[in-house]
C-alpha cells in the first residue's frame, strides 16, 4: 500500500489486488496503462501472473514493472526474459519506480498503474 501512496502523490491513478488471481481479473476489467507486480503474491508466484498476461492478447503488450524483495542474481533475468520492462528490489526508492513507470509509459506524465 505504500506504493500506492507514493504513487496517488505523484498523480497515478491507482487499482490494486490482493493475490495473483484478483490481479488478473482486475487487469482484464480495468484496463491499467501499466503494471506494477510483486512476485511473492498470496495464493500463488508473480511469475504465473506475469506468464498469463503475456499469454494473452489483450494484455500481451501491458508494460509490467517487477517490484519484488527477492534476490536479483536469478529472478531479475526471468523478469526481464518473460516480458518484465524493469525489476525493482524492495524497497523501492520512488523516484526509481517513477523512472520506471514513465519509461513504460513512454512519456513524462503520468497516467494510470496496477499495484499491489
Amino acid at each position: 500500500m505504500a506504493l500506492a501512496i507514493k504513487l496517488r502523490a505523484h498523480g497515478f491513478e491507482i487499482v490494486s489486488a490482493g493475490d495473483g488471481a484478483t490481479a488478473m481479473t482486475v487487469v482484464n476489467r480495468e484496463k491499467p496503462d501499466a503494471v506494477i507486480l510483486d512476485l511473492g503474491l498470496p495464493g500463488g508466484d508473480g511469475f504465473v501472473v506475469l506468464q498469463r498476461m503475456r499469454s494473452l492478447s489483450n494484455t500481451v503488450a501491458l508494460p509490467v514493472v517487477v517490484v519484488t524483495a527477492r534476490p536479483a542474481q536469478t529472478n531479475q533475468t526471468l523478469a526481464l526474459e518473460q516480458g518484465a520492462v524493469a525489476f525493482l528490489q524492495k524497497p523501492v526508492k520512488t523516484v526509481e519506480l517513477l523512472a520506471a513507470l514513465r519509461k513504460a509509459l513512454n512519456q513524462t506524465e503520468p497516467v494510470a498503474c496496477f499495484a499491489d
